[in-house]
């Protein structure tokens, strides 16, 4: 994990390039790692903490905004203190997260160990239970600090009934995720355009329930205009470094790179790729042999010596579509656009990703993970690697 006196160097070198320039040309990688003194470099390294907590851009508070769920109105609202329910009733609890210079929603889902390890709303029986029996439930099933969780009332989709829970913003530190975690935090888009999260997917009934009730899946303001929902983007690199990203966001790269000096993210597949062995091209990507002693690299074919994952949320806003065979465009494209998205065959949607972001600020760490390199070795396919 970062020193303190570290950490706040590269804070500080990020928020005064974002005030002072409007040019193309931000530090990166190599440029901060140079002008850091060298007992603070030492300690960037590999220490390997489970929660970090994150640089934010300084932005207007969007907690003293107006932000509504839209899902809000079509609960019925009650307050009874025994719910008087002789059934199983799921439960749905959403997180409105504003430490962005946006707001966006996020939903508790758990991980079904017998159902291939989907994801699907926490489900028990309600038979004799008041409401702060489950919310004791909610809280001791979610991972991290959740002080308060409000009920905001039923819902009934089919045969099944709903119970609607909002809590606490959790997005003010970033947590390790692990593969046996029971519970997750979904955005929309990965519940309705992937239907995955990293490796597992959403219950099919989950995803028809959003489809069927859309108000579900949006914030607004107070004059009813939806904000923009974002996207969930990875960013692979090894483990040392995955930490040091987690606190700070992705680096811009450098001039040179394919779309120019912006922030490169991937998709689960392409990100795998980089997160388990070197990267011979991108600058922010390439990892010495060796640091302290202690090998990185473990063999010639860059294989890491620990792999690690980031997942972001990340605003697109008006998205540029080139295709992926184009091997560089020039700048302009930041002039017609706010982030590229680039397929490697346009016609097949399981084809590898690449995200380019315009701004340091449309990208926001969620969460982290570590990955054993040699699984990807093992396995020749990124899907089939999953997290520690």
């Amino acid at each position: 994990m970062l020193s303190y006196k570290a950490r706040e160097k590269i804070r500080n070198e990020f928020v005064n390039f974002n005030k002072r320039h409007d040019t193309k040309v931000y530090p990166n990688t190599e440029e901060i790692n140079n002008q850091a003194k060298p007992d603070n470099v030492a300690q960037l390294e590999y220490k390997q903490p489970r929660t970090v907590t994150p640089f934010r851009p300084e932005t207007e508070n969007i907690s003293e905004k107006e932000v509504y769920y839209s899902g809000k109105k079509k609960i019925s609202a009650d307050n009874e203190e025994l719910l008087n329910l002789d059934v199983d009733v799921d439960l749905c609890v959403y997180c409105i997260a504003k430490r962005n210079i946006k707001p966006f929603l996020l939903f508790s889902l758990f991980k079904n160990e017998y159902r291939d390890h989907y994801l699907s709303w926490l489900t028990i029986s309600a038979k004799d239970k008041k409401i702060e029996d489950i919310i004791n439930i909610i809280k001791t099933n979610i991972k991290g600090d959740v002080n308060n969780v409000v009920y905001e009332g039923r819902y009934k989709h089919g045969e099944r009934t709903q119970l609607w829970f909002r809590c606490d913003d959790i997005s003010d530190t970033i947590n390790s995720g692990k593969f046996n975690d029971t519970q997750f935090w979904a955005i929309s888009s990965e519940i309705i355009n992937r239907k995955k999260l990293l490796t597992f997917s959403v219950n099919r009934n989950i995803i028809k329930f959003f489809l069927e009730n859309p108000d579900f899946l949006y914030l607004k303001n107070n004059l009813g205009d939806i904000y923009e929902s974002p996207s969930i983007a990875y960013y692979g690199n090894h483990a040392n470094r995955i930490t040091f990203t987690a606190n700070i966001g992705v680096i811009r790269e450098k001039i040179s790179a394919r779309f120019g000096p912006h922030y490169y993210y991937g998709d689960y597949t392409t990100a795998i790729e980089y997160a388990v062995k070197n990267s011979n091209t991108d600058s922010n990507r390439i990892v010495p042999t060796e640091i302290a002693g202690e090998k990185l690299i473990i063999n010639d074919k860059g294989q890491f010596s620990k792999g690690g994952l980031l997942r972001s949320v990340v605003f697109l806003g008006n998205i540029i579509l080139p295709t992926f065979e184009i091997e560089k465009i020039d700048d302009s494209w930041t002039f017609k656009g706010d982030s590229i998205v680039s397929r490697s065959n346009q016609d097949k949607e399981d084809s590898n990703v690449l995200l380019v972001l315009e701004n340091f600020e449309q990208q926001y760490p969620l969460e982290y993970y570590y990955i054993a390199s040699g699984k990807y070795f093992i396995e020749k396919n990124p899907n089939k690697v999953h997290v520690d």
